[in-house]
């Protein structure tokens, strides 16, 4: 039964993206390469999401390493260590900055929203004298 419970989330995530990718997939006019671009498009959103809940969870990890620090003060280290505080800041500023190192990491490799990688420009496999 425990397993059952915890395999749960993932059998409804998994039933449901089922359901909407046969849906997808049952209109006439689609093709497999239509529901591959419509499977990307989802797959976009979905980091967009992620990107905002890493900055909103960071945002929250700053406040709560700010309040252990508080509380570390005016136990002067006794009760709560500084170390607890600083932790929380340290991977608070990390998921904050994470939507800005993925805009990086594309701007590095030259794409924009609508870009894929294609790292096949310039090989053609043609012999050149």
């Amino acid at each position: 039964m425990k397993k059952f419970i915890l395999n749960l989330p993932l059998t409804v995530t998994t039933a449901a993206m089922s359901f909407a990718m046969a849906q997808t997939a049952s209109a006439q006019d689609q093709t497999i390469g239509k529901v591959a671009d419509d499977l990307g498009g989802q797959i976009q959103s979905v980091g967009k999401v992620i990107g905002a809940g890493a900055f909103v969870a960071g945002l929250a990890f700053v406040a709560m390493g700010l309040m252990r620090l508080k509380a570390a003060v005016d136990s002067q280290g006794q009760q709560v260590k500084y170390s607890e505080g600083v932790w929380r800041i340290v991977v608070g500023v990390g998921l904050v900055a994470l939507p800005a190192v993925i805009g990086v990491g594309q701007g590095t490799f030259g794409l924009s929203a609508d870009d894929k990688l294609d790292f096949s420009n310039g090989f053609n496999g043609a012999a050149t004298n």
